[in-house]
């Protein structure tokens, strides 16, 4: 069942005091909607043998967005993610987070909106490290070639 779903995965523990609604779909495929107070939170996950998909969305307002999406990271264990922040204001690379234990950056940017209503986005993308993205970068390296996974350091968010 649904609830089964919620609770032995810890998605329950990763949203602890959420009241949830969540939904087991046939053949694949589950989601959940969550609400407190003002703020919600999604989770829709895609269960296929060629690609699966999670995605997790939220508009809680935290100081940190940090701890946060390491927790998604280690329910879910992806072999790679991305993080869009949309905020009033500008985030901070540290509120961000562009470094997550098992990965490295692949990609970040920052885009200020002011048409309408003053906005950022923030993004960042992340690869899990592995034997072969290890070989692959000393290879890359060591043939003098600058396309190298980035680290927090060179990233433009």
């Amino acid at each position: 069942s649904s609830r089964d779903v919620t609770f032995k995965t810890g998605i329950a523990d990763l949203l602890d005091g959420v009241d949830l609604d969540d939904h087991q779909f046939e053949p694949l495929g589950y989601s959940l909607n969550g609400l407190d107070g003002e703020d919600y939170y999604t989770i829709h996950i895609t269960p296929q043998p060629e690609c699966s998909f999670v995605s997790f969305e939220t508009n809680a307002r935290l100081d940190c967005y940090k701890t946060m999406v390491q927790r998604v990271v280690n329910l879910f264990k992806p072999s790679s993610f991305t993080v869009l922040l949309f905020s009033e204001s500008l985030p901070t690379k540290e509120c961000l987070g562009l470094s997550y234990d098992g990965f490295y950056l692949r990609n970040g940017k920052h885009h200020k909106f002011s048409q309408h209503h003053e906005y950022n986005l923030a993004f960042a993308s992340f690869k899990q490290h592995s034997v072969s993205t290890t070989k692959e970068a000393k290879h890359k390296m060591m043939a003098g070639k600058t396309n190298q996974p980035k680290n927090i350091n060179n990233v433009d968010v």
